[in-house]
């Protein structure tokens, strides 16, 4: 079983006065969360959310900063930012620095977000701390330094069993690093909470008295909400009772809906594991291929997750982030079987090197994509292979080719259409 360590690294509590001249509390910390390996074959794959298949235009404005990347990394990296920006809204840009960096045996990567901030102007709750790209969204500007990074993410170089392709055929005996990224960057948007146990007591906020705005929905199976301090004193060891009791709920109104109705399940097992326990769904409940595994505490070889799934986008719409589509949109997830074949534009468009094409189909079906130059010459095949039903995405990478108009064509049944896209270098 992989397993996930936070390590608090800094805590540090301090006050800013604004622009506007108001004064606003932050928390300069950095939880590092390590993403180990399972050595087993999940052969599962969820595709990305229809938000993204069929992408209009970013909503998120995410730079990254790339430390030490090959260029495939670095466009699977990509991938998954463009996931995330497809699915949030945010006026300010997301700043992300990514390290390809050595880490410890069966480590994949880690990620942090880089800093909370409580009490300022738009705060949907007083005494609540939001993490750095979540307070600066709601905040409409930036808190920090505008060229600090609001998430740090790092990833292991010294792997050789890397998948890096974004199509989500991840092999056996290798890993995704979309489903990594973008497992690593749901948890620097927001997705943890400050909930701890050490020795045998349990206590919430990091020694600041002050919940993160995570931590206000987890409650017991009895209704009882962790943070009351009337029922679970902060510290004590009735709340490390809780914490460890295998009966945890995020019962937020998006996240009740999007799991039909009861809320979801939190990872909670009887031995605390610092930075799993609390901030992931049930490994049991949400297991692979399941439509909501991204966020659980383990990832497997042979296995890809292209979307946080409607329950994590539930949460994040209900700790304050702006959420491009209704929660109970049918097209919110993959997993909905599409009533015809749709073949979407590609995006970006135009492109350099690498862009992606969605596609849409009724029934299991043999498909055919095939990339043709302004001639009318037939460049490149894409795919030419059987899908089942549901969203797919495909990659042209075109840095071998020369800049121009090209166009895209597939065949599946009697579905045959042609779209352009532009290469521009």
């Amino acid at each position: 079983m992989k397993r996930v360590y936070f390590v608090l690294l800094i805590l540090l509590v301090s006050s800013v006065h604004h622009a506007l001249g108001q004064e606003i509390r932050t928390l300069a910390r950095q939880d590092w969360i390590e993403l180990k390996a399972v050595y087993e074959d999940m052969y599962t794959r969820i595709g990305p959310p229809a938000e993204f298949v069929t992408q209009r235009s970013p909503t998120a404005n995410f730079i990254v900063t790339y430390n030490g990347f090959s260029p495939a990394a670095q466009t699977a990296f990509q991938f998954a930012v463009n996931i995330w920006a497809a699915l949030i809204g945010s006026p300010v840009t997301i700043r992300v620095t990514a390290n390809w960096t050595s880490l410890a045996t069966g480590v994949l990567g880690s990620a942090a977000a880089n800093g909370a901030v409580r009490d300022f102007p738009g705060a949907p709750q007083s005494g609540t701390w939001y993490v750095m790209p979540l307070a600066e969204m709601l905040f409409g500007g930036n808190v920090n330094d505008p060229d600090s990074a609001d998430i740090i993410a790092n990833f292991n170089m010294d792997r050789s069993d890397w998948y890096l392709g974004t199509d989500g055929s991840t092999p056996p005996g290798e890993f995704d690093l979309v489903s990594v990224v973008l497992h690593e960057l749901c948890h620097g948007l927001g997705f943890a909470g400050s909930m701890t146990v050490s020795g045998s007591m349990g206590s919430w906020g990091l020694g600041s008295g002050f919940p993160f705005a995570y931590d206000p929905f987890p409650e017991n199976g009895s209704g009882q909400q962790l943070i009351d301090s009337t029922i679970f004193a902060n510290p004590s060891a009735a709340l490390a009772a809780q914490l460890t009791g295998d009966d945890i709920y995020f019962d937020s109104p998006n996240a009740v809906t999007a799991n039909g109705g009861s809320p979801p399940k939190l990872f909670a097992p009887a031995s605390w594991n610092q930075g799993s326990s609390y901030s992931h769904l049930d490994e049991t409940t949400f297991s692979a291929g399941d439509p909501n595994s991204l966020m659980t505490p383990q990832l497997g070889q042979a296995e890809a997750i292209h979307s946080p799934g409607a329950i994590t986008v539930g949460m994040f719409e209900d700790i304050g982030w702006t959420i491009i589509t209704s929660i109970d949109d049918p097209t919110r997830t993959s997993q909905e079987i599409p009533k015809e074949i749709v073949l979407y534009q590609n995006y970006p468009n135009p492109f350099n090197p690498v862009t992606h094409i969605g596609f849409t189909l009724s029934k299991a079906s043999d498909v055919r994509i095939e990339v043709y130059n302004n001639l009318g010459q037939k460049i490149t095949t894409l795919l030419d292979d059987q899908r089942p039903a549901g969203l797919h995405v495909v990659d042209f990478e075109a840095s071998e080719f020369s800049s121009g108009t090209y166009f895209y064509k597939i065949q599946a049944a009697d579905f045959v259409q042609v779209n352009k896209m532009v290469l521009m270098k």
